[in-house]
């Protein structure tokens, strides 16, 4: 008994410490998921928002997302359902083999309690390992006495699941209320804004409507009043044509006795322009040829004086070149006196 009682004490520490860091991990990894996917919405709509082409309300992407998000929570909820009963199960099946109905009972005690803690991982593990060595120690030591405490065990893990069933439909029960108000609120939202689009619109349609009138009538006296100052300006326009003709008739007989000086004068204007031109182009090819006259003087004059510099510095070159064999053979005579005179002192 002492050593069952202590094993189970051991077991529910640490599936609560195991539930602790999984709470833990869950608050932290919720959050993360929360922020990235509240900050993508946003952004995504805005981006959408911001392209070509036909627009979606806005309205309607956020109740989409929160349809998605009651799904997923219905899946997660089925899911953990899922795991406790096969949690369940299992602790159940690994206990029936022992053959002693104390260890059926203290097996099936501990497969619940872990397997409803600590889903399937904790639940198949501890159900199968605890269930075989607490069924076959407690089967043959105890016997009769603990019938009854298993009895109250019973009844007690009963009491929990049902609170537990009752604490889960309560939760499921809030979820579908929230998703329904939530639904409800983006509904009539969408129809307030639907309404006041439509007020606005025929707002809009009723003002362009009187602009357009406004414009009309505008338009119309416009028309109305430059169709007069056409006829008035036709007819003045009659009046001074007439008075226009007779003085063109005037002017024409003036202005081709002035064609015909001017034509004279221009005539006589590109004759002395001919006569000009000739002379310049004279003068010019009489300054160029003195030019090149000039230019063959001066290279002539160079190419002389640069006959000149190499006759005077080919005069030189000989010069030196005699000098230094002069120079050359004084030295010669000057030491072979000095050999014969020191062969003679000798």
């Amino acid at each position: 008994m002492g050593g069952g009682n202590h094993n189970k004490e051991v077991e529910e520490k640490t599936a609560t410490r195991g539930q602790s860091d999984v709470n833990k991990r869950l608050k932290y990894v919720s959050l993360v998921v929360l922020v990235f996917q509240n900050a993508s919405l946003i952004l995504s709509i805005r981006y959408v928002r911001t392209l070509p082409g036909e627009r979606f309300f806005t309205t309607s992407a956020v109740v989409m997302a929160e349809l998605l998000k009651v799904l997923t929570c219905l899946l997660i909820i089925l899911l953990q359902k899922r795991r406790e009963d096969t949690g369940e199960g299992i602790g159940e099946e690994t206990c029936e083999g022992t053959g002693e109905e104390t260890g059926e009972e203290t097996c099936e005690g501990t497969g619940e309690e872990t397997g409803e803690e600590t889903g399937e991982e904790t639940g198949e593990e501890t159900g199968e390992e605890t269930g075989e060595e607490t069924g076959e120690e407690t089967g043959e030591e105890t016997g009769e006495e603990t019938g009854e405490e298993t009895g109250r065990r019973r009844v007690r893990r009963q009491e929990r699941r049902q609170e537990r069933r009752q604490e889960r439909r309560q939760a499921r029960r809030q979820a579908r209320r929230q998703a329904r108000r939530q639904a409800r609120r983006q509904e009539r939202r969408q129809e307030r804004r639907q309404v006041r689009r439509q007020e606005r619109r025929q707002e809009r349609r009723q003002e362009r409507r009187q602009v357009r009138r406004q414009v009309r009538r505008q338009v119309r006296g416009q028309v109305r009043g430059q169709e007069r100052r056409q006829e008035r300006r036709q007819e003045r326009r009659q009046e001074r044509g007439q008075e226009r003709r007779h003085v063109r008739g005037q002017v024409r007989r003036q202005e081709r006795g002035q064609v015909r000086r001017h034509v004279r004068r221009q005539v006589r204007r590109q004759v002395r322009r001919q006569e000009r031109r000739q002379e310049r182009r004279q003068v010019r090819r009489h300054v160029r040829r003195q030019e090149k006259r000039h230019v063959r003087r001066q290279e002539k004059r160079q190419v002389r004086r640069q006959e000149r510099r190499q006759v005077r510095r080919q005069e030189r070159r000989q010069v030196r070149r005699h000098v230094r064999r002069q120079v050359r053979r004084q030295e010669r005579r000057q030491v072979r006196r000095h050999v014969r005179r020191q062969e003679r002192d000798r």
